[in-house]
């Protein structure tokens, strides 16, 4: 990993994440297991499902995502719920009007170029993401991302169906270390 670089954070009050992610994971992924209930929690947390605004802030998505694990996934323990609804979003995702085109790079790059544009690819859905990327050898690579907290578990879930979708059927995400500035994932293609 580059470790001579300091990777700029936004400041939290800052950081928003972006319609096309909203759409992609209430509006598709789950949209059918939503109830009355839920719909109304989100309102209150100033989402209305039924017209997107253009982004949200962070802790509003930080608290949308564990809504919907707890409505979703309630038999689950919250990793596991996370990561699913991480796997069912970047599906989902690419079924959007944004999404449609990054699904054909993505193919078109393949696995390994995929990871190395990781930072452009999250920040199609935020203004936060920052990424730091090492190949450790062919098909055995590291990365870092600005996500510290439980939502890393909804990244696990996107890298790892992901990199299926970009061409790595047998791929193989771990989380290899978190601190409170971001985690690492090895990735093994």
């Amino acid at each position: 990993m580059n470790q001579t670089r300091p990777i700029p954070q936004l400041p939290l009050s800052e950081k928003v994440t972006f319609a096309s992610a909203f759409e992609a994971l209430y509006l598709k992924a789950i949209s059918a297991q939503l109830t009355t209930s839920f719909k109304a929690e989100m309102k209150a947390l100033g989402v209305n499902l039924e017209k997107l605004d253009t982004a949200y802030p962070y802790t509003v998505w930080l608290r949308g995502l564990e809504l919907a694990a707890k409505t979703i996934f309630p038999e689950q323990k919250k990793q596991a719920a996370y990561t699913h609804m991480g796997q069912r979003l970047v599906e989902s995702y690419f079924e959007t009007l944004i999404g449609k085109p990054l699904l054909t790079v993505v193919r078109l790059l393949g696995p390994h170029r995929t990871l190395m544009r990781m930072k452009k690819n999250f920040r199609s859905t935020n203004n936060y993401s920052e990424t730091d990327f090492f190949e450790h050898g062919p098909g055995d690579y590291e990365l870092w991302i600005n996500e510290p907290g439980d939502s890393r578990f909804v990244t696990l879930g996107i890298l790892q169906r992901g990199l299926q979708i970009a061409g790595a059927p047998d791929v193989k995400v771990d989380i290899s270390s978190t601190d409170d500035e971001g985690t690492r994932y090895r990735v093994k293609t």
